[in-house]
C-alpha cells in the first residue's frame, strides 16, 4: 500500500533514488528480477534497493561477515542503486561491502569467488602486535564462515554444526565426527587467542563478543560430544569440568525466557517441554 501511494503521488519526473524498497521481506533470502520489475511497475520508476542483508541491529548476538549474495545479477539494470544496511560494528563490514562493490561492477558476479577474494584482502587488517602470532587466512575464513549470513552458515560453520548434529543424534559415525569436532574446536580456540593479540583493536573489539561466545560453546561441546560418542545410557547427564556453571553460563532473564519456548524450523513456537 505504501509503495502504491508513493508511485501514484510522486512526480513522474522525480529522480529514481527518491524511492526505496526492502521487500519481499525485511531481510530477504533472495531478490530476483521479477520482484524488482513488479515494484518498478507500481512506483513507475527504478527503485533504490534498501537491502538489510547484513544488518544485525535486530539481534545483538549475531554479526555477518559473509558476501553480498542471493541477489540475481539481472537486477543491476533494474534498480537505481543499492543501499546496504551494514552491521552495527563498522569494522565487521569489510567483506559485505567489498563484495557488494564486485556485484555492482561485474555482470558475471559470483558470490563464492568474490567472498574468497575479499577474505584474502581482509587478512592484513588482522596483523598482530609485535612479537605475537596474528590470525592467518585460514583463521579469518573460519571467522567469516561461522558468522556468515542471516539465513545460512559458511562452509566451516556448516561442518561444525554437522559434526555436533551427528553426535547428538547418535549417527553411526558419531565417534569419527566427535574427532572432527575436536579439531574444529582447536581451530576456534586458536582463532580466539590470535584475535586477542591483534594490533587493530577496533576490529578486535568489534568481533570479540561473538568469538568469545563461539569459544565458550566449543569448550563445552568438545567434552560433551566425546562423552556422548562413548555411548551413554538413556537419561544420562553430562557434568562438565569447565566453568559452564548454572546461572552464569547461558544465564539471565532473556536466556531463561527463551528456554521456555521452542522455535521450530517452520517459524512456529511451542512450549519447550512439549513432546515433539
Amino acid at each position: 500500500a505504501v509503495q502504491y501511494s508513493v508511485g501514484q503521488k510522486a512526480r513522474s519526473d522525480a529522480e529514481p533514488c527518491n524511492t526505496a524498497s526492502t521487500r519481499p521481506d525485511i531481510i530477504s533470502l533472495h531478490i530476483d528480477a521479477a520482484h524488482i520489475q513488479s515494484i518498478s511497475r507500481v512506483l513507475r520508476r527504478k527503485p533504490l534497493l534498501w537491502d538489510n542483508l547484513v544488518a544485525n541491529d535486530y539481534d545483538l548476538r549475531r554479526v555477518y561477515c559473509g558476501p553480498y549474495a542471493h541477489r540475481d545479477n539481472e537486477i543491476r539494470d533494474l534498480i537505481a542503486g543499492v543501499l546496504l544496511n551494514p552491521n552495527n560494528e563498522f569494522a565487521a563490514n569489510f567483506v559485505p561491502i567489498m563484495t557488494l562493490g564486485e556485484f555492482a561492477s561485474h555482470a558475471n558476479y559470483s558470490a563464492v569467488q568474490a567472498y574468497e577474494t575479499a577474505i584474502t584482502k581482509w587478512v592484513p587488517s588482522f596483523r598482530a602486535a609485535e612479537g605475537a602470532q596474528g590470525p592467518t587466512r585460514d583463521d579469518v575464513k573460519l571467522l567469516a564462515d561461522s558468522f556468515y549470513l542471516p539465513h545460512e552458515l559458511g562452509e566451516r560453520g556448516r561442518a561444525l554444526l554437522a559434526c555436533v548434529t551427528s553426535v547428538v543424534r547418535g549417527a553411526s559415525d558419531r565417534a569419527e565426527d566427535a574427532e572432527k569436532l575436536s579439531r574444529i574446536c582447536d581451530d576456534i580456540v586458536r582463532l580466539f587467542d590470535r584475535i586477542t593479540r591483534m594490533q587493530e583493536r577496533d576490529l578486535m573489539f568489534a568481533l570479540f563478543p561473538y568469538i568469545w561466545e563461539l569459544r565458550e560453546e566449543s569448550d563445552l561441546l568438545r567434552p560433551f560430544c566425546a562423552w556422548l560418542a562413548r555411548g551413554q545410557p538413556r537419561g544420562a547427564r553430562f557434568h562438565p569440568e569447565t566453568n559452564h556453571l548454572v546461572h552464569t553460563y547461558r544465564g539471565g532473564l532473556v536466556a531463561s525466557l527463551q528456554q521456555l519456548v521452542k522455535m521450530h524450523p517452520d517459524g512456529t513456537f511451542s512450549p519447550s517441554e512439549e513432546e515433539q
